[in-house]
């Protein structure tokens, strides 16, 4: 039972990443859209007790180190900087989550759209001037 909410969790999670990815509508482009989709999928990380890499933890110091460097510097930090910081740790949260169920839930999408284009090709094919 646990797994399988597990699995339609990680789905989800998939069907959101798509949907930003794709830049489907206005709200997918949104920058707090993202850091929405980033909050949601780190919890599931932490609720799923997945483990971070050694690297990632590095590349999160690096990035505080350099972050802090430039605040000394110019006396602000810029908020795009935090923004492109919360994308890749999205991207690799949602990798470590989807690492082995991604070409199933690929394959899954893609069967289903092309069983949705098909009517609307066919339509287009035999109505073409309307």
């Amino acid at each position: 039972m646990i797994e399988k909410l597990k699995l339609r969790g990680s789905y989800l999670l998939f069907l959101l990443a798509l949907m930003i990815s794709a830049k489907a509508s206005i709200i997918a482009i949104h920058s707090a859209t993202i850091v929405i989709a980033f909050l949601i999928t780190l919890v599931f990380f932490i609720v799923h007790d997945y483990k971070i890499d050694l690297y990632f933890f590095y590349f999160t110091l690096l990035f505080c180190f350099l972050a802090a460097i430039y605040f000394l510097k110019f006396g602000y930090l810029d908020l795009r900087t935090g923004l492109e910081y919360i994308k890749f740790s999205y991207g690799y949260i949602l990798i470590k989550i989807l690492w082995r169920d991604l070409p199933l839930y690929l394959t899954e999408t893609v069967y289903y759209l092309a069983l949705i284009s098909l009517p609307l090709f066919l339509w287009q094919i035999l109505d073409y001037d309307s």
